[in-house]
């Protein structure tokens, strides 16, 4: 186990954990946070153990990156389009915590926005001067994000399963799935299989049964071999 690796075991949210039938299962959004708090957490001690010169590892962390971060940006535009303006609707005695999730927003896109320069220029040329300023954004950017999971999760997921119906909830997931291109559902899959519950499993296989599907029988292999690269274990 890489030590940096987020502990699967994480239960902020006051939300039930398994799914009910009627009602929606907001706890599968902590399933899919583990995947963004887990790798962007390990990308700084990553890139800060590629040795100089080492272009193509240099390449495939920041293809890893391009991943993680489009998911996440994409994550990010369906709850500011949909999520937070119901919150804003149907609880306004809320209405500030939505404010404060568009704010931590913002500020994620912030930095997302100054890693572009950096990664290209220490993909140019990996060495330490090249090195050190992508390795300290791109930990802001891991603790600004660590930080914003944690308050949606114990703030906004309890109002969220008061406020949505089970069909308004179950959009997200089918957007995701149908919006995640099937090589990135296969690797980031793989990832989310590190770290679940055998019961949030089983919920997933309900919700989602073809994706789930491709990711165990189809990815589960790709998945384990790609991310062995990208943690440097092979």
């Amino acid at each position: 186990m890489t030590e940096n690796r987020v502990d699967a075991a994480d239960d902020a949210a006051k939300v039930p954990v398994r799914r009910k039938p009627g009602r929606p299962w907001v706890h599968e959004m902590i399933v899919a946070h583990r995947v963004y708090r887990q790798e962007l957490s390990m990308l700084p001690s990553l890139v800060a153990s590629v040795g100089d010169h080492d272009r193509r590892r240099a390449r495939l962390l920041h293809r890893h990156y391009r991943m993680i971060t489009d998911s996440l940006e994409r994550h990010h535009e369906y709850e500011d389009e949909h999520l937070w303006p119901l919150v804003q609707q149907r609880a306004p005695t809320d209405r500030e915590l939505a404010e404060r999730m568009e704010s931590q927003h913002g500020r994620i896109a912030e930095l997302l926005a100054a890693l572009p320069d950096r990664w290209d220029r220490w993909q140019a040329d990996p060495v330490a001067s090249t090195r050190e300023p992508l390795v300290a954004t791109l930990s802001e950017l891991a603790a600004a994000l660590v930080e914003h999971l944690h308050d949606e999760e114990t703030h906004i997921l309890p109002v969220l399963q008061t406020i949505l119906t089970e069909s308004e909830w179950d959009a997200f997931g089918e957007h995701a799935a149908k919006t995640t291109p099937k090589w990135e559902l296969i690797r980031t899959g793989g990832i989310v299989l590190e770290t679940i519950q055998p019961t949030e499993l089983e919920d997933m296989r309900a919700q989602l049964p073809a994706a789930v599907w491709l990711v165990e029988h189809v990815g589960a292999p790709i998945s384990r071999r790609y991310l062995a690269k990208v943690r440097g274990e092979r």
